[in-house]
């Protein structure tokens, strides 16, 4: 696969992310972790970590994310008008 049909895979899968409700997601969460695990580089080009620092901070936001560290966009965007 070459860079430009990569990042049309990309560009394919962020629309999907983007058009999927949240609940969706929660169940699909061993899924997206499965392709994750399988995209066909160690490096983002142009981000300073590997596969393996970019996997541990999704754990650490799921892990956030069910212990209730987390906001919404509607409750953040609340919180950015008093600053």
């Amino acid at each position: 696969m070459d860079r430009k049909e990569l990042e049309a895979q990309k560009a394919i899968l962020a629309r999907e992310i983007l058009n999927t409700e949240n609940e969706e997601l929660e169940m699909d969460a061993e899924e997206l972790e499965r392709i994750i695990d399988n995209l066909p580089f160690e490096r983002i080009p142009g981000l300073p970590y590997t596969h393996e620092e970019r996997m541990a901070s999704l754990r650490r936001a799921e892990e956030q994310h069910r212990l209730g560290l987390s906001i919404t966009m509607e409750e953040l965007e609340e919180e950015m008008k008093s600053w």
